[in-house]
């Protein structure tokens, strides 16, 4: 989960959230993450952490649901096939 949080963190740092805030028992939507700023963060982690998020059937609603989400993304990654 580090991996994903430090990414997490990162991304929106840059975008005004201060990282202290960013923790896993945080609500996503009370540190400033809405449902535009959410895809974005998954599509930056799918691309620096190498893995492919499947779609999201419900939004999480903390930084913990996101995680999770992220770790069962890379805990399949191993056993996703790439094209050739």
């Amino acid at each position: 989960m580090t991996a994903a949080l430090d990414t997490l963190r990162l991304f929106l740092a840059e975008r005004g959230i201060e990282p202290e805030r960013v923790t896993p028992p945080a609500e996503l939507e009370a540190i400033g993450v809405d449902s535009l700023l959410l895809i974005e963060a998954v599509f930056e982690m799918e691309e620096k952490l190498g893995v492919r998020v499947p779609e999201l059937g419900t939004l999480p609603q903390t930084v913990s649901d996101l995680l999770a989400i992220i770790d069962r993304a890379l805990a399949q990654a191993p056993q996703m096939s790439s094209p050739q």
